[in-house]
């Protein structure tokens, strides 16, 4: 039987200082615990400023790139776009952030997850605990959105915005279809998961945060900007 593949999705903006070092922290295999997985990575540059197609490319990724600066979301969707057009052998598709917050062993730990309950989605939970290490601000605006998520979604989800995730690779046209283009795409997908009647499950993961990555998260207006897409999705559909 031919090995099957995990395909690692990292949409990335302006990350030439991180990226090479987080593509090449993934490994050639994954160890599902009862199955070994090829390792594919896929970076989707964001229309970066700076050397992020370099240095993704020189780290042995397969590199998207976007003409035109559109967003986390639309990062994301071409990611998932490419991973329905190559989908022979595919089990799952992860997505991680750019920035080298997640760590490899939580990959697997999602894997194995997945394998040991047959999840069909599973997101890793930064919340309580990272207690010690995320910001106080990155804490209560994250439960905030969660809770916002619930109140218009009906969402169970309690890390809303985390960005590790896993995706079974049926499921992928059910979630991928979301209009989004900014961070509101992920709650959205939680949304589209949940009227698809797809089981979203959590695990907890650690985080490594730094000055840069705090400075890097949303700010109030983008916030904001990410309540207004929410409501517009919930009221137009």
């Amino acid at each position: 039987m031919k090995q099957r593949t995990v395909l690692i999705v990292i949409p990335a903006y302006n990350e030439a200082k991180h990226i090479n070092q987080v593509v090449r922290a993934v490994p050639k295999e994954l160890d599902g615990g009862k199955e070994r997985f090829a390792v594919k990575v896929v970076v989707v540059d964001d229309c970066s400023r700076d050397d992020t197609y370099n240095e993704a490319k020189s780290a042995g990724a397969t590199v998207l790139r976007h003409v035109i600066n559109s967003g986390a979301g639309a990062a994301t969707r071409t990611g998932l776009r490419y991973a329905e057009q190559n989908s022979q052998d595919l089990a799952y598709v992860v997505t991680i952030d750019a920035d080298g917050q997640h760590a490899t062993e939580d990959v697997e730990r999602l894997i194995k997850y997945a394998m040991e309950n047959n999840a069909q989605m599973v997101v890793g939970n930064r919340l309580g605990h990272n207690k010690k290490d995320m910001p106080l601000h990155r804490t209560l605006g994250n439960r905030g959105l969660g809770l916002i998520g619930r109140f218009l979604f009906g969402i169970t989800t309690e890390d809303t915005q985390s960005g590790l995730r896993l995706y079974r690779a049926d499921i992928i046209p059910a979630v991928s279809g979301y209009t989004i283009d900014r961070y509101g795409f992920c709650t959205e997908m939680l949304w589209l998961a949940k009227r698809a009647g797809i089981t979203v499950e959590e695990i907890p993961i650690a985080v490594r945060y730094s000055e840069e990555t705090v400075a890097n998260g949303q700010s109030n207006w983008g916030a904001v900007d990410l309540i207004l897409d929410w409501l517009w999705i919930r009221i137009s559909k």
